[in-house]
């Protein structure tokens, strides 16, 4: 399981942790504990817990600021993700522009072997598209989850 990076912008430092990390390390266990707590899952984890549940527990522990903090940083992991598995957004734009180039030229109609390196199939381009959207969105749900974040931080000072 991957860990989630410390944080980047400034915050109160609780009366419990001396940095961000131990922060958010505090903030993970108080989680757990009003899972368990609440009986929502067994020792043995027989039962996983609910979206609900844990979002609730989530708000509960570390407020608007630490549940938005903790939403960038998932946002972050995923953008991430989705660029070491197939590129940036430019990437995929790029690559697009290309088979539409190469559809439209008239060198393409040729048999060159040059031309057809850049002709795609159905599927390959509409998986473009597709990991190009969920790139786009990431990247949306980020800019709108930090602007969030930094609206609770200012409410917090």
């Amino acid at each position: 399981m991957r860990t989630l990076p410390c944080l980047l912008i400034k915050r109160k430092k609780s009366a419990d942790a001396s940095s961000p990390c131990e922060a958010r390390k505090s903030h993970y266990i108080q989680i757990t504990n009003l899972l368990y707590s609440s009986k929502l899952v067994g020792s043995g984890g027989e039962r996983q817990p609910t979206d609900t549940e844990v979002q609730a527990a989530i708000w509960e522990a570390c407020g608007d600021s630490g549940a938005l903090q903790l939403l960038v940083d998932l946002l972050n992991m995923k953008m991430l993700d989705l660029k070491e598995g197939s590129g940036t957004e430019d990437n995929d734009t790029e690559l697009l522009e290309k088979a539409l180039t190469a559809e439209t030229s008239e060198d393409c109609r040729e048999a060159s072997g040059i031309a057809q390196i850049h002709l795609l199939s159905r599927n390959k381009r509409s998986s473009i598209i597709y990991r190009r959207g969920q790139k786009q969105l990431t990247r949306l749900f980020l800019k709108e989850a930090e602007h969030a974040l930094q609206l609770a931080l200012t409410e917090e000072l």
